[in-house]
């Protein structure tokens, strides 16, 4: 029972972050935790990938006798992911300070002092 909670760690570990995630995402009208529930989203979504892509027994992608040879696009296309994801996020909040300094809030709606 044990075993096999632990062999399906980063699954459940997706799960999780995908969950909680989407949680701050739909449920708060604050924009920055919104933001911060989509980049918790991109997270599990990268361990996905990178749990997906583990095989046993293999080695780095470097020829070596008698190892079965890793495929390494799928590290290289996440890596790309978590750099254009830290980009999104910095452009995100720059626009989200904007938006306070503008309307005195980041809360999503109408903030009361303009009409129906």
């Amino acid at each position: 029972m044990i075993e096999d909670i632990v062999a399906r760690g980063p699954y459940l570990l997706f799960a999780l972050l995908a969950v909680a995630g989407l949680y701050l995402m739909m449920s708060h009208r604050n924009l920055m935790k919104a933001v911060a529930g989509l980049y918790l989203f991109q997270t599990a979504a990268i361990l996905l990938f990178i749990a997906l892509s583990y095989r046993e027994g293999a080695s780095v992608p470097i020829a070596a006798d008698g190892l079965e040879l890793h495929n390494p696009l799928p590290h290289a296309m996440m890596l790309t992911a978590i750099v254009v994801g830290v980009a999104i996020l910095g452009v995100a909040i720059a626009i989200l300070r904007r938006i306070q300094a503008e309307t005195g809030s980041i809360e999503e709606g109408p903030t009361g002092d303009e009409g129906g």
